[in-house]
């Protein structure tokens, strides 16, 4: 029998897919109603296979379906009918009990396990209970005779329609259900991620906030502390004390200036050098360290040898493997000391003890800057000069001054 094609009908324009990224509930819900709906399937005439190697079973059914709008297939074998339907899509296949390949129930087997919305129906000449039992246990939706009036026929065949298509529909919504599911999932990895590295941010900002609390907590007592001091000895030795009893053990250094682009060494504190060599490395220091911050303005962190020779270049072997903050405090333009740390790079200096020092070098600048102004009171200021103009003697008495840890 000659194949019977109906032309479908352009089908309407599918709804613009939505990423859920963003998207509003109530507004997702919507759009999974929206797309369930069964619509698209009323547009599209069904589609109907028929295997059978029976003319008289392939006449009868055309026949009681030609007033419908039904786009019928015709297969006489199992091989014939697996091409047709991994061609395009069947509502419903109607197989007859026997073909010329195998049995009809083989392949309505087939048909319930790789493809799940086709209803697949079993027509026989003369179909027994037993055989009905076993189509239905096949996964036959019904059975139809040979002796069936058209009519008939073509209501259960109608009924056997309706009912692939709301499999179809279901099967649809299940996919778009997996797809929204599989965006949903997306967005969950990626607002996990987001929400962790927001979190990582709160944290890191809550450490800062906890140490810029803490650092004015520090600052607020080293500058009480040395508020007090209008002493150029007494103050270094207060700062030294504080300082370490901050940052642990370590070799210190302050120089003053004396005269035009030279420093002396005011105070210093001798961790683990060599106490017979220490002055003559912390006085080599005064010549060629302090003039190098005599305009910077900076703290500097050298954190290796490498970080050393760049600062220091050949006179860095007088130093060593070590780490070394190093700053200089400045006041209206003029520099008033220069003060290092160091110590050996096993040990290294905490982030908190940088910018601890960070946060203590104005003070001390301001607080120098007060003294200078107590030791040369009855001179105008252009007279001040320098700590050595005034009182060479009180230098004298704490250059040697030893606060070794």
């Amino acid at each position: 029998m000659a194949d019977q094609r109906v032309p479908q009908t352009r089908p309407k324009a599918s709804t613009p897919t939505v990423d859920p990224a963003g998207m509003d509930p109530q507004l997702l819900l919507e759009l999974l109603d929206e797309n369930t709906s069964d619509s698209p399937h009323d547009e599209k005439p069904a589609s109907l296979l028929i295997v059978t190697n029976d003319a008289q079973q392939a006449d009868l059914i055309s026949t009681a379906l030609e007033d419908e709008s039904i786009r019928i297939e015709l297969a006489q074998t199992i091989a014939q009918a697996c091409v047709l339907l991994a061609d395009q899509p069947h509502d419903v296949a109607i197989v007859g009990s026997t073909l010329v390949d195998g049995v009809g129930l083989t392949l309505i087997q087939r048909l319930a396990k790789e493809h799940i919305t086709i209803s697949a129906m079993l027509v026989s000449s003369n179909p027994s209970l037993d055989e009905t039992i076993e189509a239905m246990r096949c996964g036959a939706v019904d059975v139809l005779s040979n002796c069936d009036r058209p009519a008939v026929i073509r209501e259960r065949i109608l009924a056997a329609i309706a009912k692939s298509r709301r499999a179809q529909s279901r099967q649809q919504r299940v996919d778009r259900l997996k797809t929204v599911c599989k965006r949903l999932d997306r967005v969950r990895h990626e607002i996990t991620r987001q929400v962790g590295s927001l979190c990582t941010d709160l944290v890191d900002a809550y450490r800062d906030l906890s140490d810029q609390v803490a650092h004015i907590g520090d600052t607020k007592e080293f500058e009480s502390l040395i508020r007090q001091e209008l002493d150029i000895e007494s103050l270094l030795r207060t700062v030294l004390e504080y300082v370490l009893s901050k940052t642990g053990p370590t070799n210190a250094a302050v120089y003053l200036p004396s005269t035009a682009e030279d420093f002396s060494l005011g105070a210093y504190v001798n961790y683990d050098r060599d106490r017979e060599t220490v002055e003559v490395l912390l006085d080599h220091l005064a010549g060629v360290l302090a003039p190098k911050f005599e305009s910077n303005h900076s703290l500097v962190l050298c954190k290796n040898i490498d970080d050393v020779e760049a600062l220091l270049g050949e006179h860095a072997h007088w130093i060593g493997d070590c780490q070394m903050i190093t700053f200089a405090c400045h006041h209206d333009g003029e520099c008033l000391a220069v003060v290092t740390f160091f110590r050996d790079r096993s040990s290294p200096f905490t982030d908190e003890a940088v910018s601890l020092l960070e946060a203590l070098c104005p003070l001390l600048a301001r607080q120098l800057s007060q003294v200078i102004y107590v030791h040369h009171r009855h001179l105008p200021k252009h007279l001040w000069g320098t700590f050595s103009d005034t009182d060479d003697d009180e230098l004298d008495d704490f250059d040697d001054l030893d606060l070794a840890a």
